[in-house]
């Protein structure tokens, strides 16, 4: 293991793109103590594309840089898309664990988890850092961020709009339909944070604002993705585990 005399910790969550950054870094400063963990997407890891080909490309070089120092930690969040589409989460989670043992055998690639929102820790046999996958949006079935983000929205109107919302785009007629069926969620959930007061929000308006707001609690925004959901306390403990 290559040592020096100023070892510095790389630590990353490695995500498709600038979304699931602007997601992430806000849903880990609600969710852990210290958040200083960098969320990049492959571009901004020394790779030339972002994306799902992004990532399995940078991939090998990131989990290299993981030798230098025993506190290096990696975690990686992609979607699992569809099993119609290109062979959903069982295909997705192959062909990580694919590039992860190809890149040192010595990880040991323990099969998913029977339950879903739990996550993967890939440990290492020679105690090098472990590595963590999440494939979204239960590392479990197909689907994507927007799929984890609807299944966290708080009880209430904001899950009797999000209803709404995902009706509307349901009876979309087909003349009109500009986007894929592998992507309806996705266009729900966006139409309901179009649907937002302002309209048009982005997913760091989906959380509680942060206490030391100048404003009275009572005039704050209500939050939108409900931090004590099963969903968001599993991502939570894997996170956990992959860099505390």
């Amino acid at each position: 293991m290559k040592q020096t005399n100023n070892p510095k910790k790389e630590v990353r969550l490695l995500v498709e793109g600038g979304r699931d950054v602007e997601f992430f870094k806000i849903l880990l400063n609600q969710l852990l103590p210290e958040p200083n963990i960098p969320v990049l997407t492959p571009t901004e890891c020394g790779g030339h594309e972002d994306g799902i080909k992004g990532v399995l490309r940078r991939l090998p070089v990131l989990l290299r840089g993981l030798r230098d120092d025993p506190r290096n930690r990696l975690g990686i969040v992609v979607d699992a898309d569809y099993t119609n589409l290109n062979g959903g989460f069982a295909a997705r989670w192959k062909t990580v664990t694919d590039i992860l043992q190809k890149q040192d055998r010595d990880y040991i690639i323990n099969l998913p988890p029977d339950q879903a929102y739990v996550g993967n820790i890939f440990q290492h046999d020679c105690g090098l850092p472990p590595v963590g996958l999440w494939i979204m949006p239960d590392h479990r079935g197909d689907g994507m961020l927007e799929d984890f983000i609807k299944s966290a929205v708080c009880q209430g109107k904001p899950q009797r709009l999000l209803e709404h919302a995902t009706e509307c785009v349901n009876q979309l007629p087909k003349e009109l339909k500009l986007f894929s069926d592998f992507h309806q969620t996705k266009a729900g959930v966006y139409t309901w944070l179009a649907w937002q007061n302002p309209p048009g929000q982005s997913f760091a308006n989906l959380f509680p604002k942060a206490s030391r707001s100048p404003l009275p609690s009572t005039q704050l925004p209500s939050p939108l993705i409900d931090l004590e959901s099963e969903e968001i306390k599993g991502f939570k403990k894997w996170l956990e585990q992959v860099f505390m």
